[in-house]
């Protein structure tokens, strides 16, 4: 199963493609889109100044001005939609499951103890409670909630609230580039279901805390083992360290960015007290460090103040922070926050122990794509009631059959018509393999019949193939016709194979004999060789007649030579006819 997850950010919109097979996560893709914000992006569009008003009709000056309507509330800027746009078009993503963040502007979280383990009973006693603590109608937000633990008789429930029509504004802004998103989470649940999967063994159980460190925008959230229970949203962000670079420098927020990203950086007092490497420290590096630890004094104020209130609730403090986002990039921000709050800070890397230790992703990409890592990570193995889902109830995606969708069975549709195509294929080729083979039998078997039963018309022939009885009647009369009649086979020959057989068993074998010409044609054999004395001739005449197999023996030619006192010879004789054979009785007709 591919999942696709979306993190829309104010700086960047963040693409991580995750792969799911058989229990194992593998990292397909991932894309990181800088949202481009023009200077006007934030400003409010300012009513236009009236036109000077003619005196020739006082009734004209009085008509009332139409007012223009409210423009309706968006939860995406235009410029993130944008960039969204164009990761759709560098990128064709093929996925099964598309999960989108919800901007954590636009939620709010809470947290239930119930005694009782019953989710209609708990689902009862949610809203009840919410009815309470939120100040909407029940009938104009959209909840949903997890079930973080059950011990004994209670339960511990993770509620996540929204506007109905925040999530219908954003399903409507996300449909209209072609995105219909099957889950739409919240970052602390994405946070904590990479926290679940990558913690230390002993942080297990522990409070701990992640914070999320974005471009407006910065998140503290405070979990306990993996499960989230207090999140806190900090205006203080990178953005405040670019203004104050920017504002210190006398440089435009664009240099401020390039300058923060390239160079920022923070000392601690470790620093200051010594030295950065072989070389000392030069007024303008402690200044520049001072500007931007200044920048974020809020931040960690907010963050103290929010270890604080846990502490308060829980009489507990968190044990270790996890630092993330494109703001936890400044270098030495961990050793600055670990002298500020007096807790360990660390880097939280996490992708390659959820998709092994063979990937490995840079500092910056792994901080960037936390959220949507999280998000696809939280949908790839998921756990009975542990899942924050807005897409749900009149939002849920397959809600009846105007939401049916044919996308979601593309793929094994085309596995069927596929297996179909192959089907009727391959019944195609039998049909004509079987016809043609049907075709051949058909006229073997006319063939056979007209040998039988002579030649008849076509009809006949029809009646024969379709009637086997009729065909066998046919048969059997034409067998009657036949007679029983004594045939006697030609006189059988000797073959030559015979005679040389004899011969060569006649010759005496003290003698020296050369054929050149072994021959049996129409009765008669002709012999031709050379012998090494004259006289051996007069012995192979003689050894002809002793076979039996030969009668009249002549001696056509026998001439000596006188230099090698060689002979050559040539003989014939008529062959002996065989045995007449035995009579055999056949049928004829």
């Amino acid at each position: 199963m591919r999942i696709l997850s979306f993190d829309i950010g104010s700086y960047a919109v963040k693409a991580v493609e995750l792969e799911s097979t058989f229990g194992r996560i593998e990292l397909a893709d991932y894309l990181i889109e800088k949202v481009v914000e023009t200077e006007l992006e934030d400003v409010q569009v300012q009513t236009k100044a009236q036109e000077p008003q003619t005196t020739q009709n006082d009734a004209h000056q009085a008509q009332p001005q139409k007012v223009e309507p409210k423009p309706s509330r968006q939860v995406l800027q235009n410029a993130q939609l944008a960039a969204i746009r164009r990761i759709l078009t560098d990128r064709q993503f093929r996925y099964d499951r598309l999960v989108v963040n919800m901007p954590r502007a636009w939620i709010t979280t809470r947290v239930f103890n119930f005694p009782t383990k019953d989710k209609k009973t708990l689902q009862n006693s949610l809203n009840f409670e919410l009815d309470d603590e939120v100040p909407f109608a029940m009938g104009d937000i959209v909840h949903d909630f997890a079930i973080l633990n059950k011990e004994g008789p209670h339960s511990t429930l993770y509620t996540a609230v929204a506007l109905r029509s925040d999530i219908l504004a954003l399903i409507s802004e996300l449909q209209t580039l072609g995105l219909d998103p099957d889950i739409i989470t919240i970052e602390s649940w994405s946070l904590s279901q990479i926290l679940r999967r990558t913690i230390q063994k002993d942080h297990e159980g522990q409070p701990l805390c992640v914070v999320n460190i974005g471009h407006r925008q910065s998140s503290i959230h405070v979990c306990n083992g993996a499960d989230p229970l207090l999140t806190h949203v900090s205006s203080c962000a990178g953005a405040d360290v670019t203004r104050a670079i920017a504002q210190t420098y006398n440089l435009t927020f664009d240099q401020a960015e390039k300058a923060k990203v390239e160079g920022a950086f923070l000392l601690t007092q470790t620093h200051l007290a010594g030295y950065v490497g072989d070389e000392p420290l030069t007024p303008e590096q402690k200044q520049f460090s001072t500007v931007i630890g200044s920048a974020l004094v809020p931040l960690v104020r907010e963050i103290k103040q929010t270890l604080m209130s846990y502490k308060s609730q829980y009489k507990v403090s968190p044990r270790a922070i996890y630092i993330t986002g494109g703001g936890s990039l400044i270098p030495n921000l961990q050793l600055y926050l670990e002298e500020q709050l007096k807790i360990p800070v660390f880097p939280f890397t996490y992708m390659s122990r959820i998709v092994g230790p063979t990937l490995r992703l840079s500092e910056a990409s792994e901080a960037q794509i936390s959220v949507a890592s999280g998000g696809a990570t939280a949908v790839a193995k998921l756990e009975r009631f542990h899942l924050i889902n807005f897409r749900k109830e009149g939002f849920s995606k397959r809600s009846g059959l105007g939401s049916f969708d044919l996308k979601t069975f593309k793929r094994p549709l085309k596995y069927v018509a596929a297996t179909l195509a192959f089907i009727y294929l391959n019944l195609i080729a039998q049909a004509l393999i079987l016809g043609a083979r049907s075709g051949k039998q058909d006229a073997q078997l006319e063939r056979a019949i007209k040998s039988v039963v002579g030649a008849v018309s076509p009809s006949v022939l029809n009646t024969y193939k379709s009637s086997p009885s009729t065909l066998k009647s046919a048969v059997t009369k034409e067998l009657a016709k036949y007679k029983d009649v004594a045939i006697t086979p030609a006189q059988p020959q000797i073959s030559a194979f015979d005679v040389l057989n004899k011969v060569s068993a006649a010759i005496p074998k003290d003698m020296t004999l050369d054929v050149t010409n072994f021959e049996v044609k129409e009765g008669r054999l002709k012999l031709v060789g050379v012998v090494d004395q004259i006289m051996n001739s007069n012995r192979i005449v003689k050894a002809l007649e002793e076979t039996k197999i030969v009668t009249e023996v002549k001696k056509d030619k026998v001439e000596e030579d006188p230099k090698t006192k060689r002979t050559t010879f040539e003989f014939s004789a008529k062959v002996a006819e065989a045995k007449p054979a035995e009579v055999k009785d056949v049928k004829t007709r």
